[in-house]
């Protein structure tokens, strides 16, 4: 009978695309890497998808440069106006002419001097190309988040970092949907405060917001029926527009109701923060929300898995919690939705090969998902509160660096600890919401 000998060899290395490699294996180690096939560089189609929008944008912006200079109805903002001299030859006339009038057959006395203008005066001239009142840099970033989106569904080319992380790590995949929270986030200050300026009955605009959240609940599960996941029984209930649903509910519910149509004008000693102060108890709802979320997660004690599990469970560290993936964050959706409405195949499934249902978009991770949209919210509300560009950006930089602290501090945290390769108490990242997760998006 023959016996089986087994060994296992770790060795790091970088296998490009579309190259042929041999190998070079010894009894107990691989001895080298020979390259057979140079590979391609991965990165070259994305380059060149690059060069093209440049010099796409960049024609377009030639065009509008030179439809500016040739047709007149594209003047610029503000022109120079002629400056006012009474050496004038037809205002010269023309006062002679009113003096003469006036004194009859007298002699007209010489016109009395007018002011010379000194220096060039500028006059606002209406621009043609009004945008309704649209703040273009956010139209912008959504409509980066909905390439990024649309390429991300469709394979994102295979690349890597186009792909949704497994469970530690981050992509820029998983960038785009904390940045569709944080745009609703500003945008929901923007349309608030209007139709609160408009004098629309606040009670009218709940009903408005149950009703846009009901729409975007119902489209996350045709969404989710897609694909022959139609049958009742085993139907996913939770999901991305479901997330959204949510978060926009609570944050949007705070600022009708809290949110004052316009800006006092009266100096009060934090008249430098008045943006954060008088936004206060949205801050502490959201801190409150925060924080039950953190209890739950860390306190909820779960049948056969350790308090404040946060592993994806499976063969992860050797099988040892197999059925414990998610922790409290996947116990909360089965014992809330029903064990057969949590999604079953999610991304962590591939490598880890874990049968436990679990729900990335879960009802306890939209606690912490309001967060992201208060952020933008703290960012909308900066631009409505201060007018000049320089006490925006620095309180917007203000915001990234404390963002950014809260990100470091916990990924050092992490690092020391090494939760991220057990069940530690803070995840670096996850494809579940984290906390820290949420800063990090956030100071991008």
């Amino acid at each position: 009978m023959k016996q089986r000998v087994t060994f296992t060899s770790r060795v790091r290395y970088h296998f490009g695309q579309y190259g042929t490699y041999q190998l070079g294996i010894s009894t107990h180690n691989i001895t080298h890497i020979q390259v057979l096939v140079k590979p391609l560089n991965e990165f070259l189609p994305l380059f060149v998808a690059f060069i093209f929008f440049f010099m796409l944008a960049f024609v377009w912006q030639c065009t509008k440069f030179f439809r500016q200079r040739m047709d007149a109805s594209y003047s610029p903002h503000r022109v120079r106006s002629a400056p006012v001299d009474e050496s004038s030859s037809l205002l010269s006339q023309a006062l002679s002419r009113e003096s003469a009038s006036s004194s009859g057959t007298q002699q007209s006395s010489p016109p009395a001097p007018l002011p010379v203008t000194s220096q060039l005066q500028l006059v606002d001239i209406p621009d043609s190309r009004g945008t309704g009142g649209r703040l273009l840099s956010l139209d912008t970033f959504r409509g980066l988040a909905i390439i990024i989106m649309v390429f991300v569904n469709y394979g994102g080319g295979q690349y890597y970092f186009f792909q949704h992380a497994r469970w530690n790590g981050l992509t820029v995949a998983d960038l785009v949907f904390p940045w569709f929270l944080w745009i609703m986030g500003v945008s929901l200050i923007f349309s608030i405060r209007s139709q609160l300026r408009r004098t629309t009955k606040r009670y009218m605009m709940l009903l408005h917001i149950l009703k846009r959240c009901t729409i975007l609940f119902f489209l996350g599960l045709i969404i989710n029926s897609g694909n022959g996941h139609n049958y009742m029984p085993t139907f996913r209930i939770m999901g991305v527009l479901q997330r959204f649903s949510i978060c926009y509910g609570i944050t949007a519910l705070m600022e009708v109701y809290l949110m004052n149509p316009q800006e006092s004008p009266e100096y009060v000693w934090y008249w430098k923060v008045r943006d954060i102060m008088r936004s206060g108890v949205q801050w502490t709802i959201t801190t409150v929300l925060v924080i039950v979320h953190t209890a739950i997660t860390f306190g909820l004690v779960v049948p056969g898995c350790p308090k404040g599990y946060l592993g994806p469970g499976g063969l992860y560290n050797g099988g040892e919690h197999g059925n414990c993936t998610g922790g409290a964050a996947a116990y909360v959706d089965i014992k809330v939705l029903g064990k057969a409405h949590v999604y079953r195949s999610p991304t962590c499934r591939m490598i880890y090969n874990n049968d436990a249902p679990y729900d990335p978009e879960g009802i306890l991770g939209a606690l912490t998902a309001v967060l992201t949209v208060q952020l933008g919210a703290a960012a909308g509300r900066i631009i409505v509160t201060y007018q000049d560009h320089d006490s925006r950006i620095k309180r917007w930089i203000i915001w990234g660096i404390v963002c950014q602290a809260f990100s470091v501090a916990g990924i050092r945290k992490v690092v020391q600890s090494r939760s991220t390769r057990t069940y530690g108490r803070s995840p670096l990242y996850s494809s579940r919401p984290a906390l820290l997760s949420y800063f990090c998006h956030s100071c991008t």
